[in-house]
């Protein structure tokens, strides 16, 4: 074997090990908003695309090949849905569907025949929208049919980095909100939002890797290894990461972070943890693990957790009371059909 194939394959091995990780790390910095920002997602649209185009080309499968086509019926059926709310239609039906009729009473104002419409009343957004299915489409495609053991395990840890990252950079906004360390221009200025534009993703987030800390914290020889640590200190890293992570999550003031951090605490350790008597003084630690974090919030930090739950019942930018109502008023005025995705 030549030197100059030797270090392709070095290289491409390289490649194969790190691509979802740092497509994941990516996904993280560049696509914490749901605001139509194109310009920074463009580029997770275009490695998107070719981790699709790499993982169809293999033939290598990780999982049986009913699984395997799973994605693409997922994906046929989005395309599909979104073409329906994109497709021109004829005015003897699009004015009938349900909050058309201020469009109809435009257009006969400004003398101008009724044109063909699709349903979606914001047809361009609809199409820019299905573009953000395209990265979590990639990785599943890739986890499916070409990741190896070792390129998850990195995504895994990558993930894992991202979210601590993440929790400091929020307490750093926390602390000093003026200081321009958000992200995006509209956000919620004065929570710790993260990599994010809202404070419910920033918990959201957590909620999700959340699992994976406490996976660490169940951790034995034989299934989880980082360098050259023993089995103990990555128990004591995944206790420190579940810390940190309910400790981001208190400071989001996010309701429905407050709500599901119990019960996604408790199912993560029965479904990872192995549950049997030697286990048992976790649950016990769990309970301590909450009342510290209440204890200190109170003593420590002046009770910032409550401030900013009443913060949230007052701010109308993440409310849920708030976010409901508008979601009953988009209910009443577009029903069934709505105004399309996007």
């Amino acid at each position: 074997m030549s030197l100059r194939h030797r270090i392709w394959v070095s290289s491409t091995r390289t490649i194969l090990r790190f691509r979802l990780s740092v497509f994941v790390m990516l996904c993280l910095a560049l696509g914490g908003t749901s605001q139509n920002i194109v310009a920074p997602k463009q580029i997770l649209y275009l490695l998107s695309l070719g981790l699709i185009g790499w993982a169809l080309s293999t033939k290598k499968t990780n999982y049986d090949i009913r699984f395997r086509q799973f994605p693409l019926m997922v994906a046929i059926a989005f395309v599909g849905l979104f073409g329906l709310y994109v497709l021109p239609l004829p005015p003897a039906i699009w004015t009938h569907l349900p909050g058309r009729e201020n469009i109809v009473q435009g257009f006969e104002l400004a003398n101008m025949p009724l044109p063909w419409l699709p349903v979606s009343l914001t047809p361009e957004i609809t199409l820019f929208s299905l573009l953000d299915f395209l990265p979590p489409f990639a990785i599943i495609l890739t986890l499916l049919r070409s990741a190896s053991k070792q390129e998850i395990k990195t995504a895994f840890y990558a993930l894992l980095l991202m979210a601590v990252a993440s929790v400091f950079l929020g307490l750093l906004q926390l602390i000093a909100p003026a200081s321009g360390l958000y992200l995006y221009k509209i956000v919620n200025v004065g929570y710790p939002v993260g990599f994010f534009s809202n404070a419910n993703h920033q918990a959201s987030f957590l909620l999700m890797v959340l699992p994976f800390a406490l996976r660490l914290s169940f951790a034995n020889t034989q299934d989880i290894e980082i360098g050259m640590m023993t089995t103990t200190q990555v128990r004591a890293l995944g206790i420190m990461l579940t810390i940190l992570f309910l400790t981001g999550i208190s400071l989001t003031g996010s309701l429905a972070g407050y709500l599901l951090a119990l019960p996604v605490t408790l199912a993560s350790v029965i479904v990872v943890g192995r549950i049997s008597k030697k286990h048992l003084p976790y649950f016990g630690g769990l309970i301590i693990l909450i009342l510290t974090i209440v204890i200190v919030d109170t003593v420590f930090l002046g009770g910032q957790a409550g401030q900013l739950m009443e913060k949230v019942t007052q701010d109308s930018a993440i409310s849920r009371t708030s976010i409901f109502a508008t979601t009953r008023e988009a209910i009443r005025d577009y029903p069934l059909i709505g105004t399309g995705p996007g």
